[in-house]
């Protein structure tokens, strides 16, 4: 487990599909994380094998001190030899935004896989109308590297996406950004 100061980060299992699927299937995530079609329990159950079997992508259900979980966290494209990985996270209800479980959850993570795992890089792409989000990514010490144009279509138009990323020199082990 790892554990931030008001969440806690563990493995998603078989029995979080239920709440997983609504969380994803939520019109506001489905907004931020960009459109697709409503996932199926099936999906859901193949993304959580595909997970679980794979040195390359992991994922954590995001939990607050009750262990109700409250969203998800996962690393994809994990490159071991150049020790970096790209990031996504959701907070699930609206009513659970703003509470600090997405920059708790986050830098708890960006400890373990810098600290423990010796990570170098993170990175990961937000859309650039996000502005909750890109507070939160900037405030633990992201950096904007790029701006993808036209990379996402929502509501009838295109729209841009901003490129984050950190390394592991940002980032401080009381889960700030670096001075510098």
């Amino acid at each position: 487990m790892i554990r931030g100061k008001l969440t806690y980060l563990r493995p998603l299992e078989k029995a979080d599909l239920p709440q997983l699927i609504k969380g994803l299937n939520a019109e506001e995530i489905m907004w931020h994380l960009g459109p697709h079609f409503p996932l199926t329990e099936r999906q859901a159950e193949e993304w959580l094998q595909r997970f679980d079997a794979s040195e390359e992508c992991k994922a954590f259900a995001i939990c607050d001190q009750s262990g109700r979980m409250v969203g998800e966290v996962a690393l994809d494209r994990i490159h071991h030899r150049n020790r970096s990985a790209e990031l996504t996270v959701a907070v699930f209800d609206p009513a659970d935004w703003d509470r600090g479980y997405g920059s708790d959850a986050l830098r708890a993570l960006l400890r373990f896989l810098f600290e423990d795992m010796n990570f170098h890089r993170l990175q990961l792409l937000v859309h650039e109308d996000n502005e909750r989000a890109i507070h939160v990514y900037e405030k633990l010490g992201f950096v904007r590297e790029g701006r993808l144009r036209d990379e996402n279509f929502r509501g009838g138009r295109y729209h841009a996406s901003l490129v984050m990323g950190l390394l592991a020199g940002d980032f401080r082990a009381d889960g700030q950004p670096s001075a510098g």
